[in-house]
């Protein structure tokens, strides 16, 4: 039984860490003002967005994806995504 106990808070612990280093990357590679300013410029695509912040695509989908759940913001809920993208769709969800 504590091996089990052990190992579900360990993956717990894991999973929290991880989170912290996801928002940390997050905040730091694309800053939330830095990203409704690109939005507002007029740069609505997720490749367009990750190619203006020099990050992937998918990275892009995971910051907007974020962002969305923490602030639902308006414009983050507006974007798109190229149809031929094999990622997620941004339009309507996560």
């Amino acid at each position: 039984m504590y091996a089990y106990a052990f190992a579900v808070s360990s993956r717990y612990i894991y999973n929290k860490y991880d989170q912290l280093a996801l928002w940390w990357a997050t905040q730091h590679l694309v800053p939330f003002e830095s990203l409704t300013k690109a939005i507002n410029s007029g740069i609505h695509f997720t490749h367009e967005l990750a190619e203006h912040f020099d990050v992937t695509e998918r990275f892009m989908a995971t910051v907007i994806g974020l962002y969305r759940n923490k602030f639902d913001n308006i414009l983050l809920n507006n974007l798109c995504s190229e149809p031929d993208f094999q990622g997620v769709f941004l339009k309507g969800g996560n």
